[in-house]
């Protein structure tokens, strides 16, 4: 999953900043900072699925990044 195109695109839809995005996730700002720049590119499960929820909620279910080597349905 590309975590860094998935909160661009919650913040493109919303106009959330890093620490509103990490906030409704039960995050920090620093630590949606870090997966902006590239420090983690993995996830926990729980953090992946809040990710997904929000994703879903603000931007809509249809649009879920798909993973880098998988294509669109």
């Amino acid at each position: 999953m590309n975590w860094k195109k998935t909160i661009t695109e919650i913040q493109d839809a919303t106009k959330m900043s890093q620490a509103a995005v990490g906030a409704a996730i039960g995050r920090s700002q620093a630590w949606v900072a870090d997966i902006m720049s590239g420090r983690y590119d993995d996830v926990k499960w729980r953090d992946g699925e809040a990710l997904r929820r929000l994703h879903d909620e603000k931007v809509g279910a249809d649009t879920t990044p798909t993973k880098p080597h998988q294509e669109a349905a």
